[in-house]
């Protein structure tokens, strides 16, 4: 039997000719022995044959039945103890190759499987077993082979084995065998051992600045053929910089020398912590590829006058078996010259921070009293690593201030990292009067203009009232003289002695008129009661109901605040508002939770429900300009912000005439 578990042919008995006891195999599934009425007359009828479909069809049928059909001759079995040996593929390698190691056991079938001691620097990986029985001599002959892969991580010389087995209470060893490993010579791309995969690492800028971002580029492209499964890698030692952990990925096609590939590339920023020459490893690539099982080369006398392999008819391709085999690739180390920030120039207040951020500050309110606390918001954003900025120093006379843990919000947009860190003070005063707050200003280093740059807010003024004094208010008592009887009196209406003459007024005339019309009214009431009640009893049980109907009330509360934010001038919030009207909508629309919502779940989404394209795309695009514009400064503008809103409005009045969405 071969690796693969497929039994072998014996063409000596498919041609027809005389087998011998030495020639004769047993397989896990049957013995072959004489043909029984194969003729080489007939299997010339078969190989010259025109139509492939049908030699197939023959040789499904003949086949077995000269097997099966065939006398079964006695044998006895070979009882000895178990031989053991070690083969290793080759003994020099480098780290990251993949060297086959085989144990090949024969003898009994009653031994444990071999027990491999593992080697530190070196990874063992089963690969699975095979089993060959063989009958020479009317005696029996089986051997079991493991196969394993050896991947070498570190550099060194290493002794592999040996193996022991278990027979018969008694452990059976085998050989040992040295390997000695060097380092790599550099990048390693796919060749054509390793099936049409290629893998490259590289960075967007190796001259970065100290704390300036710098991202990490990972490509795997792999061909159209290639069947691969369970790909993951490995990043190296990132110790020498800082990562927020908000990777990306995107997929995309390109045509490298000639071939078409399907390319997966993984941004991961990073930011430098040292100055200097820093290194960054090999990104290992580890990933299982899905190939078929090689067969054995057959005599020309199963090719037909093309030269091809009557086992290669389509009939025989599906008991084919196939292997899961595992690789590792890996790229080369990259390089990256950190530059130290500059002092000439530098603010004595700088404390860190490098890229481009802006600052805003409001009021909770324009009045307070004294001993009074009202909320000053410091909110900054920008590109760059926010957590480096300094945090901002607030200092005024006669004013108790509190201040609050910073609350930080970092995402990735477009492989750039952009964040957000909001301060709250509670300010206090002591005297009342005109109180200003002063402009505050933190400073950064922009590595576009390599010069100092200051995000500033702007001056705020806050008007505090005196505090309120408690007074005491005395009633006196009414010094009038007169008895509680007289008031009394005073507060009773004359007494009329005549009674006029009663007449109908036109109210009640009206009424008798109308009285016909008023009899079905009680049905109507309790037809509105029961249509009522029912509608209510449906929104407190049915969510997706409940949710569908106040989807545009939601969407518009939520606009109305935008509305307010913008009167404020608090553009942030604008963008943040309107972004929230449209998903909330969407969400109600589609009975889904709006938490953690996605543009590109929220694309998805729409695009299977028969959402038009252009609608689609409009979305997509209004949800990046509102995320963008909560972090950059540049389109906190006015007209920005009113952009955005009438956006919103006209976006919500497509989306409600989608009939695919709510219905």
């Amino acid at each position: 039997m071969s690796e693969d578990g497929a039994a072998p042919i014996n063409e000596a008995a498919l041609l027809g000719r005389p087998v011998k006891d030495q020639d004769m195999r047993v397989s896990d599934t049957g013995v072959s022995g004489k043909s029984g009425g194969l003729t080489s007359a007939m299997w010339r009828t078969l190989v010259s044959g025109a139509n492939r479909r049908m030699r197939g069809f023959l040789l499904a049928v003949l086949v077995p039945a000269a097997i099966n059909f065939s006398p079964s001759p006695i044998v006895r079995d070979v009882v000895a103890e178990p031989a053991v040996t070690l083969q290793l593929g080759t003994s020099q390698a480098e780290i990251g190759d993949r060297i086959p190691l085989r144990i090949v056991v024969e003898g009994k079938n009653d031994f444990s499987e071999p027990i491999l001691p593992p080697v530190s620097g070196l990874e063992i990986v089963f690969q699975g077993r095979a089993q060959s029985v063989q009958i020479v001599n009317m005696q029996v002959n089986s051997s079991k082979i493991f196969n394993y892969i050896i991947i070498p991580q570190q550099v060194g010389d290493y002794t592999l084995g040996p193996a022991h087995v278990e027979y018969a209470g008694a452990s059976v060893t085998s050989n040992s065998a040295s390997l000695k490993v060097a380092a790599s010579n550099g990048t390693r791309p796919a060749s054509k051992k390793e099936r049409g995969v290629l893998i490259e690492a590289s960075v967007d800028n190796d001259k970065p600045y100290l704390g300036q971002q710098v991202t990490l580029l990972f490509r795997f492209a792999r061909t159209a053929g290639a069947r691969i499964r369970n790909a993951g890698y490995e990043l190296p030692d990132l110790s020498s910089f800082w990562s927020e952990g908000v990777e990306s990925r995107r997929e995309y096609a390109q045509n490298i020398n000639g071939l078409d590939y399907l390319v997966t590339e993984i941004a991961i920023p990073l930011f430098p912590v040292k100055e200097g020459e820093l290194t960054i490893g090999p990104v290992v690539l580890r990933y299982d590829e899905v190939v078929a099982s090689r067969s054995e080369p057959q005599s020309s006398s199963f090719q037909d006058p093309f030269g091809r392999s009557v086992f290669d008819d389509d009939f025989f391709k599906m008991f084919r078996s196939e292997n899961i085999v595992k690789r590792t690739a890996q790229t080369g180390p990259i390089t990256v010259h950190v530059r130290p920030i500059p002092s000439q120039d530098r603010p004595e207040e700088y404390g860190g921070g490098v890229g481009k951020f802006s600052m805003m500050a409001r009021l909770s309110s324009d009045q307070v009293k004294v001993g009074e606390s009202i909320t000053l918001t410091l909110s900054l954003s920008g590109e760059g690593n926010i957590r480096d900025l300094a945090d901002p120093k607030v200092e005024m006379k006669d004013v108790k201030i509190y201040s609050d843990n910073p609350a930080v919000t970092v995402k990735n947009y477009h492989e750039k990292i952009v964040g957000e860190k909001v301060y709250k003070f509670a300010l206090v005063p002591q005297q009342a009067g005109r109180l200003q707050i002063p402009e505050i200003a933190i400073p950064y280093y922009n590595p576009e203009s390599e010069r100092f740059e200051f995000a500033s807010s702007t001056m705020l003024e806050v008007e505090v009232l005196p505090a309120e004094k408690e007074t005491l208010v005395l009633k006196k008592a009414d010094g009038s003289g007169k008895s509680p009887a007289a008031s009394a009196l005073d507060d009773l209406l004359p007494i009329h002695e005549r009674i006029g003459q009663m007449q109908s007024s036109q109210l009640g005339v009206w009424l008798r008129r109308i009285r016909p019309l008023a009899y079905p009214l009680p049905i109507l009431v309790y037809a509105f009661c029961f249509v009522y009640a029912r509608r209510r009893e449906r929104l407190r049980t049915d969510v997706a109901y409940r949710r569908l109907k106040f989807a545009s009330r939601t969407a518009e509360a939520y606009l109305a605040d935008a509305e307010d934010s913008f009167n404020r001038k608090d553009f942030k919030t604008v963008f943040s508002k309107t972004a929230k009207a449209v998903s909330e909508y969407i969400a109600a629309k589609l009975n889904i939770a709006s938490a953690g919502l996605t543009p590109v779940e929220i694309e998805e989404l729409l695009t299977a429900r028969g959402a038009q394209p252009e609608v689609v795309s409009e979305l997509r695009e209004f949800l990046d300009f509102c995320d963008y514009g909560r972090f950059t400064s540049s389109r906190k503008s006015s007209n920005a912000a009113r952009d955005c809103m009438a956006r919103a409005r006209r976006l919500l009045e497509r989306l409600e005439d989608e009939e695919g969405i709510g219905r």
